[in-house]
């Protein structure tokens, strides 16, 4: 039998240090004694020295790539609820990284490499693994070398990729990664953060295996993915150039942010007049948001 738990004092909805606006007493002092730490651990650097770009930001916006190139400290740097996403996210690379040490022998873990493409220079980058001679358990084929891009995904995140496959910004990292290690083959990975239910993987065709309801993987060969890396790192080489406008991706080609606050872009045709207009969510994610607010208004 359930007790009675009537005569316990009601929860106010009035204020006090249980609900509404009032910052939590002891996670507040757990998280900002949390965050403080986290702030003094040093930066990884760069694989190479004075590089422009990380392959890990493939994908940004082409303004936030040139102030990062020109060394523009970000205006709006990630507070702490977007570091405390990084660190579980890191937990499951950890995890990632435990097992495939373990299980997959030969696999190298945060393997670097150090390439040159034209107008950015030389660069390197951190793969999540690389397996120069991987060949699944069972399989009469020749080994292959994989590049593994591995990312962590929220649960609706998870769902989305579940049907439409890997985040575009995903695909050009890991892209430009087995670009420049020269893989037969990029492996995306992305790891739920949460478990989808088994209805919802009934629902989107995951229920064969269990593990397709936290983790899912994509295949692409050197067909598939040079070309992707390519283009990115002449877009790139542009961008770093001065030469790529504000053009974040998902936005038309011929399109460039005209009001960063909202997201608001606008299109032009060859005469100046303006033919299309829409909005993205990036400008609301990006580091350089009201730097770049006050560029377009001095402009």
């Amino acid at each position: 039998m359930a007790k009675d738990l009537s005569n316990l004092p009601a929860a106010k909805a009035d204020g006090g240090p249980k609900t509404g606006p009032n910052r939590p007493i002891l996670m507040g002092e757990l998280s900002a004694a949390w965050f403080t730490a986290k702030m003094a651990e040093e930066q990884r650097p760069t694989v190479v020295e004075g590089q422009p770009f990380r392959p890990s930001k493939a994908g940004s916006c082409s303004q936030a790539l040139l102030y990062k190139a020109e060394g523009v400290e970000p205006s709006d740097p990630p507070d702490m609820a977007a570091h405390w996403s990084f660190h579980m996210g890191q937990k499951v690379h950890d995890w990632f990284d435990e097992w495939a040490e373990t299980s997959v022998p030969g696999m190298l873990l945060e393997h670097q490499y150090v390439t040159n493409y034209e107008g950015i220079g030389e660069f390197g980058g951190n793969i999540d693994a690389y397996h120069p001679e991987f060949k699944p358990a069972g399989s009469d084929k020749d080994p292959v070398s994989i590049a593994v891009e591995l990312k962590s995904i929220n649960g609706l995140g998870y769902q989305q990729v579940a049907t439409q496959g890997p985040r575009e910004s995903a695909l050009l990292q890991g892209a430009i990664n087995a670009w420049g290690v020269g893989a037969d083959y990029l492996v995306i990975v992305n790891m739920g953060l949460q478990v989808m239910t088994e209805n919802a993987g009934r629902k989107k065709g995951l229920s064969h295996f269990p593990e397709q309801r936290f983790a899912l993987e994509w295949w692409y060969s050197r067909d598939e993915f040079v070309p992707l890396a390519e283009a990115e790192l002449a877009r790139i080489a542009q961008s770093i150039a001065g030469n790529g406008g504000r053009r974040p991706l998902g936005i038309p080609v011929m399109a460039e942010i005209t009001n960063p606050s909202t997201g608001q872009w606008t299109e032009l045709d060859d005469s100046g007049r303006t033919v299309n207009l829409g909005n993205t969510w990036t400008c609301g994610y990006c580091d350089y948001q009201s730097r770049c607010i006050e560029d377009v208004a001095a402009s």
